[in-house]
């Protein structure tokens, strides 16, 4: 994969470049919420997500329903929805009918490649949330 990569004050990563069968001069941008969720996908040991599993990375909540001082707003909860459904068309996630959600070969591919981006570290330590 040969792209550049840079972030932005939105927390944002920005890329340009060629990827593989993606053909040259490639563009695309990836929020932080889009960013945890690849990370919380690859570090599963389960081979994949349910929705509820990105609440403590995206919204600091704890994973347990019982544990939680509040319940998901509606616009976490649309947010949630709308970032898997832009994954979903960049192909870097499948949602099965069970609404299981496992990463795509270029999925992890491209968080590969980001941790291993020299950017990667200040882009954690600005991205904090």
């Amino acid at each position: 994969m040969k792209m550049e990569a840079a972030y932005g004050k939105d927390g944002g990563i920005y890329f340009s470049g060629s990827a593989e069968d993606r053909g040259s001069g490639v563009v695309l941008v990836l929020s932080w919420q889009q960013v945890r969720i690849l990370e919380v996908l690859t570090d599963s040991d389960h081979g994949g997500a349910a929705h509820n599993w990105f609440y403590p990375a995206l919204f600091g909540l704890p994973l347990e329903r019982s544990k939680r001082d509040r319940a998901l707003t509606g616009s976490e909860r649309a947010m949630l929805s709308r970032t898997l459904r832009r994954m979903q068309d960049k192909e870097l996630i499948e949602i099965s009918p069970t609404k299981w959600i496992t990463l795509t070969e270029w999925g992890k591919d491209l968080l590969t490649w980001l941790r291993e981006w020299r950017g990667w570290a200040a882009w954690e330590a600005t991205v904090k949330h």
